[in-house]
């Protein structure tokens, strides 16, 4: 009897190929410094929303304490900051929770950030489908974890042949490029 020949292991980049069918549809794997590029669009888009979380922040739990008179609200706003070093991280907190919410609004009602319909970024399932509302807030969850983590999830990127970060390796979604 003949022996069948080694099973060859595929790389992550041949199997996003052959699972996406790279080459013969027109997907194309969107760019690790496309998706970088779409992430700091989504930062300056949602700016004015940190801005007024971030005054909110202010308004509910920096504003209560006592100031001197003629303070003006910057000034009130560094005051608590220099009386109250433990506000600072919840600062952090509403505004990164601020802007997770945002992202998952967005994907969720548009199917992409606006960073990603700007440089032309969408996601898709294995099967070339539209990846469901579902999977998408668990992908923003997932991203949230490796963030947590030290950024490691976002790291491997990086080093991974087909360049997919953690939380799309979970949620089996691919970032490619619309075609145009």
């Amino acid at each position: 009897m003949r022996r069948h020949a080694a099973i060859r292991k595929f790389s992550s980049a041949e199997k996003a190929f052959l699972l996406l069918g790279q080459g013969t549809t027109g997907v194309t794997m969107a760019p690790l410094w496309r998706r970088v590029a779409a992430f700091l669009v989504d930062c300056v888009v949602s700016s004015p929303l940190l801005l007024f979380a971030a005054l909110m922040y202010q308004r509910m739990l920096i504003t209560p304490m006592v100031f001197p008179d003629g303070l003006a609200w910057y000034d009130a706003f560094a005051t608590g900051f220099a009386r109250w070093p433990g506000l600072i991280p919840g600062l952090l907190v509403a505004c990164v929770v601020t802007f997770l919410l945002f992202r998952t609004a967005l994907s969720l009602a548009l199917g992409r950030t606006p960073g990603m319909l700007l440089l032309g970024i969408r996601f898709q399932t294995a099967q070339c489908g539209r990846p469901s509302p579902v999977a998408i807030a668990f992908r923003e969850f997932f991203a949230l974890v490796s963030i947590v983590i030290l950024g490691a999830g976002y790291l491997w990127a990086v080093f991974d042949d087909a360049m997919r970060p953690w939380h799309d390796k979970i949620m089996g979604l691919y970032a490619v490029m619309d075609e145009r």
